[in-house]
C-alpha cells in the first residue's frame, strides 16, 4: 500500500471529473442548506468514482488481495449511491411535490435513470469479478465507468438547481424541520459505524464542508479511531486520507460559487 497515495505521474493525466461549485450561505439555513447540503453529498460520488477511476491505474489485477480490497470499495461506492437516490425517490421527493407542485421533482428521477444502463454493467462487472473470479481488465474498467459517469454528473448538478433557497423558501419552517428529522433517521438506518462515515470522510471537502457530515463528536471518534482500522484496505482507495489531503485530485476540488443575482 506504500504507493496508493502517490501513483505514477501517468495517472494524473487520466480523465477525471470535476466537483460541483459550493453554493454560498451557511448550512444553519434550512432553506439555503438544502442545496448546499445536497453539493456535499454529489461531490462525494464525484469523487468516489474519481478515485475508483484514478486507483484502478495502480491495482495489479495479479494481485488477488489488492483486487479484492478495490472491488469491495467500488461496491461500497455503488450500495451508497443506491441507497441515498432510495431516500430521495422514497421520501425526499414525494415530499417536496406535494409542496412544490406535482411534477417539481419529475426531472430528478428521470436523472436517476438517466444512467441507469450503463451503471447496470459496471455493476454486473463489480460483481462477477467479486463472485465469479472475473477478470480486472483496467482499461476495459475504466471504459464502462466512463460510459456513465458523463450522464451521471450531469444529473448530479441539474438536481441542485431544483433545491435553490427561492425554490424551497416558501414551504413552512417546522414542515421543514420535521423533513429533517424524518430523513435523518432514513439515513441513519441506512448507514453503518463501519464505512458510511469513514467513506464520506477519504472522500469529503475540508475546505467548504468540514461540517458536513453534521455527526455528533463521540460517533466521529468511533468511527475514525475505532472502526476505521477494519476496512483500511478500502479506505486506501479514497480521494483522500482520513485528514482530507488530497493532493493528487487537487485540481477537480470545487470552486465557491459566484454570488447570484
Amino acid at each position: 500500500m506504500s504507493n496508493s497515495r502517490h501513483p505514477p505521474a501517468s495517472a494524473k493525466d487520466m480523465e477525471l471529473f470535476k466537483c460541483i461549485s459550493v453554493p454560498r450561505g451557511s448550512h444553519k439555513d434550512l432553506y439555503v442548506l438544502q442545496s448546499l447540503r445536497m453539493v456535499m453529498i454529489h461531490n462525494v460520488f464525484i469523487r468516489g468514482y474519481n478515485s475508483i477511476l484514478y486507483y484502478s491505474a495502480h491495482v495489479d489485477p495479479n494481485n488477488i488481495k489488492r483486487v479484492r480490497s478495490f472491488i469491495r470499495y467500488c461496491e461500497l461506492v455503488n450500495t451508497i449511491l443506491h441507497h441515498h437516490h432510495g431516500i430521495e425517490e422514497g421520501s425526499y421527493f414525494p415530499w417536496l411535490e406535494e409542496r412544490l407542485g406535482a411534477g417539481s421533482m419529475s426531472e430528478n428521477v428521470g436523472g436517476h435513470h438517466s444512467f441507469e444502463p450503463a451503471f447496470k454493467v459496471f455493476e454486473e462487472l463489480v460483481t462477477s469479478i467479486r463472485d465469479k473470479g472475473a477478470p480486472f481488465v483496467p482499461d476495459e474498467f475504466r471504459t464502462i465507468i466512463y460510459a456513465f459517469m458523463a450522464p451521471l454528473v450531469e444529473h448530479l448538478k441539474a438536481e441542485i438547481e431544483t433545491l435553490r433557497p427561492e425554490k424551497v423558501k416558501h414551504i413552512p419552517e417546522k414542515d421543514m424541520r420535521k423533513m429533517e428529522a424524518d430523513t435523518e433517521k432514513l439515513a441513519k438506518k441506512a448507514g453503518s459505524l463501519m464505512t458510511s462515515l469513514q467513506f464520506v470522510t477519504v472522500n469529503g471537502d475540508f475546505k467548504y464542508g468540514r461540517w458536513f457530515p453534521p455527526v455528533p463528536a463521540p460517533i466521529r471518534w468511533i468511527c475514525m479511531n475505532i472502526t476505521y482500522p477494519f476496512n483500511s484496505d478500502l479506505w486506501a482507495f479514497g480521494s483522500c486520507t482520513k485528514k482530507r489531503i488530497k493532493p493528487e485530485f487537487a485540481a477537480y476540488e470545487p470552486e465557491l460559487e459566484p454570488e447570484r443575482a
